[in-house]
């Protein structure tokens, strides 16, 4: 009986959107402070995730870089100062 376009159909669909979007602005502008305070919550929840992946990545480094590295990368104890040359010797060479 009625037989609608395409086009109309797209006009009514874009309509709804525009109603859709604009009902949106309004809901967020009359409810600022809660939406604002929700930003701030969402915002600090992911500032310690974020943080606390950190710590967590510091922290199995450490033991990782001694597993690759092994003890050998490590300094020696047993220097004597007896061992260690004055620099003019190294000179005359």
């Amino acid at each position: 009986m009625f037989e609608t376009s395409a086009r109309a159909k797209d006009t009514f669909g874009l309509l709804l959107v525009g109603i859709g979007v604009i009902a949106l602005v309004l809901f967020l502008l009359l409810n600022l402070p809660a939406v604002i305070e929700a930003l701030l919550v969402i915002m600090a929840i992911v500032f310690f995730v974020v943080a606390a992946l950190v710590m967590v990545g510091v922290i199995t480094a450490i033991p990782y870089y001694f597993v690759k590295h092994g003890p050998e990368t490590e300094p020696a104890n047993d220097y004597k100062l007896d061992d260690v040359k004055p620099v003019k010797d190294d000179e005359g060479k």
